[in-house]
C-alpha cells in the first residue's frame, strides 16, 4: 500500500456553529493506514469570519493526527469555493480530495471506508452514502410533500422516475460525501465550472464530465454521513425553493456538459419537453388536490409545477440563483457561451 495524502474539504459560509461541529467530528475520525490527512476549511464569506473557528480546532486537536488548513475565498459561488479546494489540495501535492458538507456529520470509520474503497476500486470518483434526520414535523404541507423521504403519490412517482431517467445519461454524484482522484483531474484538466455561478449543480456537472472522459464512479456504502434537516428548512417555501433549484440546475448542467450545436439543441428540446410535462401535470395535480381535498396530491403537484417552470426557464437562459445572497432569485445567464 503506497502512502497517500488526502485533503478533506469543508466549504462554509457564515455557519460557525456547524463548522465547529464538523471539525470536531472529523478530528474523531480514524486516520486510514498509510495516509496523511489534512482538513481544509474554505471560507466563502466576504470577510474571513471562519478563521478563528479553524484556529481553535487546530489548537484543540493538535494531538489527534490531523492537520487543519484554512483558505479564504471571498468571491461568491460554490464552484469558485470548490475550485479553491482543488487548488489548495494540488499545491499540497495531495493524492485525493474529499468533500463533506458542514451541516453533516460522519459516522464512525467514514474516512477509513471511503479511502479504502478508493484504493480497492481504483476509481476516479468514490461516493459515500448519506442519510437525513428530521427533528421537526410541524408543517402538514411538507409532511404531505414527502420531500425528505422520497415517497410520492403514484402518478407523480412515475413522472419523477421519467424525469430522472431523462435528466441523467451519465453517472454523477453530489459533493456532500465524495472523493476525487486528483491525479486523474490533473491529467484531464477538469474543474468545477464557474459559469454555474450562484446556481446549483457544479458538482453534478464535474462528476458527469469525469465519467464521460472515462473515469469511473464507485460506491462506498459503509462511508456514511448524516445530515440534519433544520426547522427553517422544513417549510413549504424552502421545499418549493428546492423544486426550482433542481429543475433549473439540472437543465443548465445538461446543457453545459453537451458538446456541439446539435447535441445542445437536443438537450434544450428534451428539457423543454420535460419542463412542459412537469408543469402541466403538476398544475393539474395541484388543482385536483385542492378540489378533492388531497394534501399529498396538492403539495407534490406544486413541487412538480415549479420544477417544470424552472426547467423551462433554463431553456431560455434564465437562471435560478439558488445560492444568491440577496432576495433576488432569478437572473439572465450572461456568460459568453452559457445558456441559449
Amino acid at each position: 500500500m503506497s502512502p497517500a495524502q488526502v485533503v478533506v474539504a469543508v466549504l462554509t459560509f457564515g455557519r460557525d456553529d456547524g463548522l465547529r461541529g464538523i471539525l470536531d467530528a472529523l478530528a474523531c475520525q480514524d486516520v486510514p493506514p498509510e495516509t496523511t490527512v489534512v482538513v481544509l476549511t474554505v471560507d466563502n464569506n466576504p470577510a474571513p469570519s471562519a478563521r478563528p473557528v479553524v484556529e481553535v480546532a487546530r489548537i484543540a486537536h493538535a494531538d489527534d493526527g490531523l492537520t487543519f488548513d484554512y483558505a479564504h475565498q471571498p468571491r461568491p459561488g460554490i464552484p469558485v469555493a470548490r475550485n479553491t479546494a482543488l487548488d489548495r489540495a494540488a499545491a499540497r501535492g495531495a493524492d485525493a480530495l474529499v468533500f463533506i458538507d458542514d451541516d453533516t456529520r460522519p459516522e464512525a470509520h467514514w474516512l477509513v471506508n471511503l479511502v479504502q474503497a478508493w484504493r480497492d476500486s481504483g476509481a476516479q470518483l468514490v461516493a459515500g452514502s448519506s442519510r437525513r434526520t428530521v427533528h421537526t414535523t410541524h408543517d402538514p404541507w411538507v409532511d404531505a410533500s414527502h420531500h425528505f423521504d422520497d415517497t410520492f403519490v403514484p402518478v407523480l412517482a412515475r413522472v419523477r422516475r421519467s424525469v430522472t431517467r431523462a435528466a441523467w445519461t451519465l453517472p454523477s454524484a453530489p459533493t456532500e460525501n465524495l472523493l476525487l482522484d486528483l491525479a486523474f483531474l490533473r491529467r484531464s484538466g477538469h474543474r468545477f465550472d464557474e459559469r454555474i455561478g450562484l446556481g446549483g449543480g457544479s458538482d453534478l456537472l464535474l462528476t458527469s464530465q469525469v465519467t464521460r472522459s472515462g473515469g469511473r464512479l464507485a460506491e462506498a456504502r459503509d462511508a456514511v454521513v448524516v445530515g440534519t434537516v433544520p426547522a427553517e428548512r422544513y417549510t413549504r417555501t424552502w421545499v418549493l425553493h428546492r423544486a426550482r433549484q433542481r429543475g433549473n440546475g439540472l437543465q443548465r448542467v445538461a446543457w453545459l456538459r453537451s458538446r456541439g450545436t446539435a447535441e445542445r439543441a437536443r438537450v434544450t428540446a428534451r428539457g423543454a419537453a420535460i419542463g412542459l410535462g412537469a408543469l402541466a401535470l403538476g398544475g393539474i395535480a395541484a388543482v385536483g388536490g385542492r378540489v378533492v381535498g388531497s394534501l399529498p396530491l396538492r403539495a407534490q403537484g406544486e413541487f412538480a409545477f415549479w420544477y417544470g417552470v424552472a426547467r423551462l426557464a433554463a431553456c431560455i437562459g434564465v437562471v435560478y440563483l439558488a445560492y444568491g445572497r440577496t432576495e433576488r432569485r432569478w437572473g439572465i445567464d450572461a456568460s459568453p457561451d452559457g445558456m441559449p
